[in-house]
């Protein structure tokens, strides 16, 4: 196999799960607004305020749109990577029903996304002196 034709698969196989993360946190943001009760009620049941679902879910949604955006999708996998460990850590401490299968699947592949954009993430330009 000829190194244009990897190159290309990389990329797709890349777009692939970088999509996928973008529509499953996208709903999982999505829904810490659209069944806040429900959602509120888990966070205070973990001791966490009430307001902090829709912080997280905030955090989701932008991290999600962010993931399409490559020059910031390195900074968005790092934010998407913190909420994960926090909700892995959570479950786990609680005993949690949700299970820890979704934040690990999660955190494997937004590390996966992390790791390639890495070279591609957005830098300020240097500053210049005239």
């Amino acid at each position: 196999m000829n190194s244009t034709l990897k190159n290309k698969m990389g990329k797709g196989a890349l777009w692939f799960v970088t999509v996928v993360e973008f529509l499953l946190m996208g709903i999982a943001g999505f829904s810490k607004f659209g069944d806040a009760e429900m959602w509120q009620g888990e966070f205070v049941g973990w001791g966490y305020p009430m307001w902090f679902a829709s912080v997280i879910g905030a955090g989701e949604l932008l991290g999600a749109i962010l993931l399409l955006v490559p020059r910031f999708a390195f900074y968005s996998a790092a934010l998407l990577a913190v909420i994960m460990l926090g909700a892995l850590a959570t479950v786990i401490i609680h005993d949690s029903h949700l299970g820890t299968t979704g934040p690990l699947i999660h955190l494997a592949f937004i590390t996966l996304i992390a790791v390639f954009r890495f070279k591609n993430r957005w830098r300020p330009e240097a500053t210049r002196t005239r």
